[in-house]
């Protein structure tokens, strides 16, 4: 990801330098292009949160420690394009699920739905 960063700076650099120095209508375009991908990023990250609907079931309501239960997490397009590239990573110190060490990247189309039927051991009671 730094990499990509690193590599969008760089090329916005040398756009607004090609604008400065060379004016007309494709290196304008070029700009306005680089300047218009953040925002068109950014909407689309927003409108992404905002319709991929996220819910996690367990058997049990109260988790005892190093317990294995079974572990349900859902993932529903409520949006009406297409979700690409959904990675499912679990970061939580506190628990640890089973499959979260293979790495998978689902596709929801509109209305689609994907359930993970997996295993989660807590170190904590809760």
């Amino acid at each position: 990801m730094r990499r990509n960063q690193i590599g969008y700076i760089v090329i916005l650099i040398a756009v607004i330098v090609l604008a400065s120095f060379h004016g007309g209508s494709v290196s304008y375009m070029l700009l306005y292009g680089c300047i218009a991908l953040p925002i068109a990023a950014m909407a689309y990250t927003f409108y992404v949160y905002k319709g991929l609907e996220f819910y996690q079931n367990t058997s049990e309501k109260m988790i005892e420690k190093g317990k294995k239960i079974p572990y349900e997490i859902n993932f529903k397009n409520a949006a009406r394009i297409p979700f690409t590239y959904i990675a499912v990573a679990f970061y939580d110190r506190q628990c640890e699920v089973e499959e979260s060490g293979q790495f998978k990247a689902y596709c929801l189309l509109p209305g689609g739905e994907k359930r993970l039927h997996t295993t989660i051991k807590c170190y904590y009671r809760g």
